[in-house]
């Protein structure tokens, strides 16, 4: 049976049925749509989505692949010159190991007054307006990247009330306030370095040993 759930409007409380085989939200009146919010299924309406870069993420596990999720579920992440990678449950390396679900009554600081459903709508608006911008850019590793593209939605929402939020401060937050997808996405996040610290670690000892 799928579950009901219940959304508050301006009009009052409006029932909201949920499809368990795609998790989209069928609304009962004219509110704004909301993909469920199922990490477990891949599905990450409304967040701030994070996914390992080989090579990259083996050396510095904090430091990743950052994308950016509509009120309907797409996945939008700056993912090569003048290209935005666009998907329902994954950024353009893969599947997401964590996220960050905002609350836009409180995450999002423009025009505070306006209520639940507008402020969902200019969070999918900073999101359009920023990958319309960024397919018109080259990438760069260190500057003008996938958590640049992120900024500039987040910038425009006055997210957290910060309007200078950047590739630094991004890490930053993704390393304070993210949550992983769960344990396994978490391991094979910290598997590789791990590794290689351990074969450092071998290395040293062994390295002492022939010289004691």
């Amino acid at each position: 049976q799928d579950p009901i759930l219940y959304t508050n409007t301006n009009q009052g409380q409006q029932a909201v049925v949920s499809t368990q085989s795609t998790g989209l939200l069928l609304m009962t009146s004219n509110t704004t749509a909301v993909n469920m919010f199922e990490p477990s299924r891949d599905n990450f309406p409304l967040c701030i989505v994070w996914s390992p870069i080989p090579c990259l993420t083996w050396l510095i596990p904090i430091v990743g692949h950052l994308g950016v999720v509509t009120s309907d579920g797409v996945v939008n992440d700056f993912a090569g010159p003048y290209f935005v990678h666009k998907h329902k449950s994954r950024t353009a390396f893969g599947p997401i190991a964590k996220y960050y679900k905002i609350d836009p009554t409180s995450d999002i600081r423009v025009d505070k007054n306006e209520g639940h459903n507008e402020q969902i709508e200019k969070w999918d608006e900073s999101i359009e307006c920023s990958s319309l911008a960024y397919e018109g850019m080259v990438h760069m590793l260190l500057w003008n990247n996938c958590h640049s593209h992120v900024a500039m939605a987040l910038n425009k929402l006055h997210f957290r009330g910060v309007t200078h939020w950047n590739t630094l401060f991004l890490i930053c937050f993704m390393c304070l306030f993210s949550r992983y997808v769960s344990w396994k996405r978490m391991f094979f996040v910290w598997l590789p370095f791990l590794i290689m610290v351990a074969i450092i670690l071998l290395i040293s000892l062994l390295v002492h040993g022939v010289n004691n």
